[in-house]
């Protein structure tokens, strides 16, 4: 590798005092020397702010920042991407590990083509101890050796099975400069607060192809302190996905009838685990979350309806805003 441009690294925390240390080494360990590494506070209450003193007391590389006022997870990214100064990206959550190679050979195909916009390979899933855990569906890999993936291919796939293969934000690197972060997370109007690491990889994918790797350069920390574990969060998330169905049909990934119908009808085994989810929920909590899944529903229904003759006459955009 002879060219050697500025990779930033974005970590966005928030009481991380758990994992951070783990995950600020293992970025000291990077094979790939030019880093800058962006720790943003988003108002930690615990230790967060002397293990991030550690690095930033000892190396130039590591920099913290403390956010002003708690802008949520989605906030936090925005105004991490404003302040990256990198040709590159490579996000590390708080609670995750890389690889000693990650970023170098994450880097590697996207020095020798710029048609490719990210980079990713497989993940592992740890517990909280770190322990290996089985793969799942969605860690599964996505090819048997490394490949170049046609951007618009690989969209379709994610969204036609309804599982991010691509990865969790730790897992992937991609240009700098594309998208305004101000618009990162926001598709057609619609700002993905779940589901905000897909609608990334959409936005992007738009623009180029990207790079698979088979070897696992990432750990994907499963434990119970995650966001994901919300029953609500849940809800958000898969009211989330109606929207980025929409978006691939209306760019022409996802064809309007019998290949929308098949995403919809896979889509509906998420809905179908809804009732057991919002069952502990208080009565009222849990008919605002009733409300929201039916608004879903509507969306999803309507979106099987399309025909490509609506799609030409403007149709789909009497869909927006159905399921938010």
């Amino acid at each position: 590798m002879t060219r050697r441009p500025l990779v930033s690294v974005l970590v966005p925390t928030y009481n991380g005092e758990r994992y951070l240390d783990a995950a600020l080494s293992c970025l000291q360990e990077q094979t790939y020397r030019n880093l800058e590494v962006l720790i943003r506070d988003d108002g930690s209450t615990d230790a967060t702010a002397e293990i991030a003193a550690r690095y930033t007391d000892t190396d130039p590389r590591f920099h913290y920042v403390v956010a002003p006022s708690n802008s949520g997870s989605t906030g936090n990214m925005i105004e991490l991407l404003k302040l990256a100064s990198g040709e590159y990206i490579k996000v590390l959550n708080q609670d995750d590990l890389l690889a000693p190679r990650c970023i170098e050979r994450l880097l590697q195909p996207m020095l020798r083509d710029p048609a490719i916009v990210l980079s990713s390979s497989r993940r592992r899933l740890i517990d909280a101890n770190g322990d290996v855990l089985p793969d799942t569906m969605f860690s599964e890999p996505l090819a048997e050796t490394d490949s170049r993936m046609d951007g618009r291919d690989l969209i379709r796939h994610v969204i036609r099975s309804v599982n991010n293969q691509i990865g969790e934000p730790s897992t992937v690197l991609f240009r700098n400069g594309l998208i305004e972060p101000e618009e990162t997370f926001t598709i057609d109007g619609v700002t993905y607060l779940v589901n905000n690491d897909i609608a990334l990889w959409f936005k992007l994918l738009m623009h180029g192809d990207a790079y698979y790797r088979v070897a696992p350069l990432s750990s994907f920390r499963l434990h119970d302190e995650q966001r994901s574990a919300d029953v609500h969060e849940f809800v958000t998330g898969t009211c989330e996905w109606p929207h980025l169905i929409e978006a691939a049909v209306r760019r022409g990934v996802i064809r309007p009838g019998l290949e929308v119908e098949m995403v919809v009808r896979l889509h509906a085994l998420w809905l179908g685990a809804m009732p057991e989810r919002l069952a502990p929920l208080p009565t009222e909590e849990r008919a605002h979350e009733e409300a929201r899944t039916a608004a879903c529903i509507e969306h999803l229904l309507r979106l099987m309806a399309l025909t490509p003759a609506d799609l030409q006459s403007g149709r789909q955009s009497d869909l927006q805003g159905i399921a938010g």
